[in-house]
């Protein structure tokens, strides 16, 4: 059983970093463009640096999730599919009022296009908040996910319920034992 979840809708949050970086990257390269040879070095450097993170967010973006063969694959838009194997998973659970994602890391990306790695989790209301890798785009669709090693992951599918069904019923991949082979 194979079965493709697509990631769910931006959240507002997410909506309003893609479109300010988005803006910003917009108006540097216009004001470096129409300036010509005498563009000011900010205005440059500006449009190179949001360009830059900005293609780098796109590229790390989630796409979806994979459900199959034993696995869990997080799809992204670029290179970078993340496996995690079903023997690998201790508990998973949808939980649509986790709180709100809060980016921990220059390298996660958070908020445009999504988030992707690193974040702390927290209500509003909740003193203590969670350390978790986080893989999507809105917190309402929220799928905590505890690994066998002490990692925590966050997805955020489009159908949350159907998601942690299909991979409750994930089963290992069958081993093929070739000693045992008639041929």
């Amino acid at each position: 059983m194979n079965a493709v979840f697509k990631v769910a809708p931006f959240s507002a949050t997410a909506w309003v970093w893609t479109i300010t970086f988005l803006g910003g990257l917009l108006f540097f390269a216009v004001r470096a463009f129409l300036a010509g040879t005498s563009a000011d070095l900010f205005d440059v450097g500006a449009a190179v640096l949001l360009g830059a993170l900005t293609l780098y967010a796109l590229v790390r973006s989630v796409r979806g999730y994979r459900v199959g063969d034993g696995q869990v694959a997080i799809v992204r838009l670029g290179p970078g599919r993340i496996n995690i194997h079903r023997s690998d998973i201790s508990s998973i659970e949808a939980q649509p009022d986790i709180g709100s994602f809060f980016n921990m890391s220059f390298l996660s990306i958070g908020g445009l296009f999504g988030w992707a790695g690193k974040a702390r989790v927290r209500r509003t209301a909740d003193l203590q908040s969670l350390d978790a890798d986080v893989f999507g785009t809105n917190s309402a669709y929220a799928v905590l996910m505890r690994l066998k090693s002490g990692r925590t992951l966050i997805l955020t599918p489009a159908d949350p319920a159907g998601f942690v069904a299909a991979v409750r019923g994930l089963e290992p991949p069958a081993v093929t034992d070739k000693r045992n082979r008639r041929g």
